[in-house]
């Protein structure tokens, strides 16, 4: 079960890169207010990313337990309700 829970972090954070690089950028053309919505939710995914992919990475290499599972299940919580609220805020 902890390896299933390890599998689907591993596999949210490589989704949520993806999103996030497929999702940022843009052309010389777009509004000021339209690029500054777009680099508020593209930092807010990036963020977001990063923290649960740090969430993955500390369930590697032999530090599985279930203090360790709670722990990373337990930041991908905060960072996703960071998230959440970063996006109402954008």
């Amino acid at each position: 079960m902890a390896s299933t829970n390890a599998k689907r972090l591993g596999a949210l954070a490589v989704t949520a890169a993806l999103l996030a690089v497929a999702g940022c950028g843009g052309s010389d053309d777009e509004t000021s207010g339209a690029t500054d919505w777009a680099n508020s939710v593209c930092s807010a995914a990036a963020d977001w990313s990063d923290s649960v992919s740090a969430a993955a990475t500390s369930l590697q290499g032999g530090n599985l337990s279930e203090d360790s599972l709670e722990s990373a299940v337990d930041d991908v919580k905060e960072a996703t309700e960071t998230l959440a609220d970063d996006l109402r805020d954008a």
